[in-house]
């Protein structure tokens, strides 16, 4: 399966996290801010629920099992539920990061009471 990658194109303008924190919103997803030093690494993770990894500023390293990709300020990346993935932080700047997770259904929440 091809990576869900969004690249940044608005060279002259940086991420902003309100904004992207209200898409995410709007889009179904539940947004956490991580600050992470250079050299972190995440490894093997596995979420049960979609998740997006949008970086604001720093660089970092998705690997999703067979494809690898580097993102900086920006630049998303869809992990699809149930993959393996790590992230590692790139460089010498302090990455900042929203790990977006999708919320799940409800069905229970649809139903009218009786």
């Amino acid at each position: 399966m091809p990576l869900d990658v969004a690249r940044w194109d608005k060279p002259n303008e940086h991420p902003n996290k309100v904004f992207i924190e209200k898409d995410l919103k709007a889009w179904g997803y539940r947004t956490e801010l991580w600050v992470d030093r250079p050299g972190t690494h995440y490894k093997d993770y596995v979420h049960d629920v979609d998740e997006i990894v949008w970086i604001l500023r720093g660089d970092a390293r998705v690997d999703l099992g067979e494809e690898l990709v580097t993102l900086t300020g920006g630049d998303r990346v869809l992990v699809p539920r149930n993959t393996r993935h790590s992230l590692e932080v790139l460089g010498r700047q302090t990455l900042y990061w929203l790990a977006a997770f999708k919320k799940p259904e409800n069905p229970s929440a649809s139903r009218k009471p009786s």
